[in-house]
């Protein structure tokens, strides 16, 4: 409910869903995949059944939290002690914006282990003008290959007067993507925030 390239999230935003990343040879969040083969599994959005599903289990060093709704907010009450605690280090991609937004809920970040995009201004602070500080940006730089940008996937072309689709795309805010009616929409969200991760 902020748009973060003008506006501040202290005191104010809300944080409407967030992933994790184990690391390499870390948590497998599907620890059951070796013994399940197929699991029915349902879909919330924003706190409702969206559908259910068929899936295979599969190992992954990834999770995915929806925080929106009633449902979404007792989860976050769940991990507000994960959060907290400092025996598991925490990296952030933007912690400026990252550490209000938690404190908005009352969560307090132990472990904090580091920012990779005050690390990135300290490795070069002259990328203002060549892409930023963004990760797909510093991924294409650094490794050759990056995530594609938020816009090219999830922008929408702004309608005209008419109601008929305009040529200037904006990128709608993270909890109208998250709850978009199109299920699949919401998957590549999922597959996209995980892979931020």
């Amino acid at each position: 409910n902020i748009d973060p390239t003008s506006e501040s999230p202290v005191g104010k935003g809300e944080v409407v869903c967030f992933s994790l990343f184990a690391g390499p040879g870390g948590v497998n969040f599907a620890d059951f995949a070796e013994t399940v083969e197929l699991k029915e599994i349902e879909i919330y959005k924003g706190g409702k059944k969206a559908r259910s599903k068929s899936v295979r289990a599969v190992k992954s060093t990834r999770l995915w939290v929806d925080t929106t709704g009633d449902e979404g907010r007792k989860i976050l009450e769940v991990f507000k002690e994960w959060f907290g605690d400092d025996r598991f280090k925490k990296i952030f991609h933007n912690w400026s914006f990252d550490g209000h937004l938690l404190a908005n809920h009352g969560i307090e970040v132990g472990g904090f282990k580091g920012d990779t995009v005050h690390m990135a201004r300290l490795w070069d602070t002259s990328r203002q003008g060549r892409g930023g500080y963004k990760l797909s940006s510093l991924m294409q730089d650094l490794l050759g290959w990056g995530k594609t940008d938020m816009k090219e996937v999830f922008g929408r072309f702004k309608l005209k007067k008419d109601g008929t689709p305009g040529k200037v795309v904006y990128l709608p805010d993270s909890l109208t993507l998250q709850t978009d009616p199109n299920v699949t929409m919401f998957e590549k969200w999922i597959h996209y925030s995980t892979y931020d991760t």
